[in-house]
């Protein structure tokens, strides 16, 4: 679970990031591919990649640039 926020997320990035999580995308070595991710979305692999890249640029946006400028 990504917890209770979205962090500025689509619902059709937040699916395709816990698909991903779920059916061992990012596991090293990978347990799926991306077209496993993409057919488990119902989606075409360019469109699956699409909402991975930018689901994790706003992840990292979210999490990493928000948080550095924060005041301390």
């Amino acid at each position: 679970s990504l917890g209770n926020t979205d962090a500025g997320l689509t619902d059709s990035q937040r699916e395709a990031l816990l698909v991903a999580l779920e059916t061992g995308y990012f596991e090293e070595p990978r347990n799926a591919t991306l077209d496993e991710v993409a057919a488990e979305l119902d989606i075409s692999q360019p469109a699956a990649g699409g909402l991975l890249r930018r689901g994790i640029r706003r992840l990292i946006i979210s999490s990493l640039l928000t948080k550095s400028k924060a005041p301390e």
